[in-house]
């Protein structure tokens, strides 16, 4: 949940623009498997993409409990 949070905190600094650019680089990282992939699919992938990019941007690190 604690990741979660910090990438949603993480969106909202982004700002709109930023992030319809970030979703549309998503979206070009994965043309090539979308050919192969219900529309489900694709939006869970393109989602995860974007999480990526925006983790990429701020230099966040991926928050796990053991």
């Amino acid at each position: 949940d604690l990741d979660r949070e910090m990438l949603d905190a993480a969106r909202t600094k982004v700002g709109e623009a930023e992030l319809s650019r970030l979703s549309h680089d998503a979206e070009e990282e994965l043309s090539a498997f979308r050919v192969g992939m219900s529309a489900e699919a694709f939006t869970r992938a393109r989602a995860a993409a974007v999480d990526r990019l925006v983790r990429e941007r701020f230099a966040l690190p991926t928050i796990t409990f053991i």
